[in-house]
């Protein structure tokens, strides 16, 4: 595991130990949900996700994980996503 993903799991798990109210998630894999939501920042939603689509694109480079996140969103539904957090919960990143 890297360094960037322990750092990751091991500020969740920080997280995790903070009383108070939670909803709570699985998140499937902690790398992706991040670059995920990196490329969604600039995101005006709600969007289509052609538009998801053509932003992430512009974005992607030559980066693997971006790649991998563009090859998944090609898979989803095509209707309009409320959030970040729709887009992740669509591709079964994060789930409830």
């Amino acid at each position: 595991m890297s360094d960037k993903n322990e750092e990751i799991e091991k500020k969740v798990s920080e997280q995790s130990g903070i009383p108070g109210q939670r909803k709570e998630v699985n998140v499937e894999n902690y790398p992706e949900a991040q670059s995920l939501g990196q490329l969604l920042k600039d995101v005006n939603f709600p969007v289509r996700k052609e538009e998801i689509m053509n932003h992430v694109k512009q974005k992607v480079g030559t980066d693997t994980q971006a790649s991998n996140i563009m090859n998944k969103l090609a898979g989803l539904e095509d209707k309009e996503y409320k959030n970040a957090a729709d887009v992740t919960k669509a591709m079964g990143i994060v789930s409830t």
